[in-house]
């Protein structure tokens, strides 16, 4: 399995790759990569209207599956 950490922010890539990662970190908006499965910082009641959450709900609700 391979891993992927994206985000836009510099500082936050940086710190992440402070820690030596095994697994690959890269700059941009995580939903640009080709993956299969995404894991979201969401809240425990699931919703999902700001932040990340609501780029990532915005994003599938235009893709048919």
């Amino acid at each position: 399995m391979k891993v992927l950490i994206a985000d836009h922010n510099k500082s936050t890539i940086a710190s992440i790759n402070e820690c030596n990662p095994s697994f690959e970190v890269e700059e941009g908006n995580p939903l640009a990569f080709d993956i299969d499965a995404v894991v979201s910082p969401a809240n425990t009641m699931g919703i999902m209207n700001g932040g990340y959450d609501a780029l990532e709900k915005a994003s599938t609700m235009c893709k048919k599956l």
